[in-house]
């Protein structure tokens, strides 16, 4: 998806794809490479559909059309490996609870 991302919008140097739980998947660029106004985090440079959502360090971090279509399609996988694993231990309780006595 980056590739194709770059790919889209040429006058990007480089980008990353980075998924934070709860936020869902970001561009992250080097803020560095890019023009920007550090008051207003404005980067004039960047596509229309790239939406601000924070500066860490040296990266600023955007959602657009494409990340937002992950969003959709995977959705947060933090949500689903934290449920995956509670039914895992839920049925895991069951099966030991069900040996209990021969256990004792």
């Amino acid at each position: 998806v980056g590739r194709q991302v770059l790919a889209k919008h040429q006058a990007l140097i480089s980008l990353k794809v980075v998924f934070l739980p709860q936020v869902g998947f970001l561009v992250s660029i080097d803020r560095r490479q890019h023009a920007h106004d550090e008051g207003s985090n404005a980067f004039p440079n960047v596509p229309d559909d790239f939406e601000f959502v924070f500066v860490q360090d040296n990266d600023a971090f955007f959602k657009s059309d494409e990340m937002n279509q992950l969003d959709e399609e995977i959705g947060d996988l933090d949500a689903f490996i934290k449920d995956t694993e509670a039914l895992i231990v839920s049925d895991l309780e069951e099966e030991v609870l069900e040996c209990e006595s021969e256990l004792r």
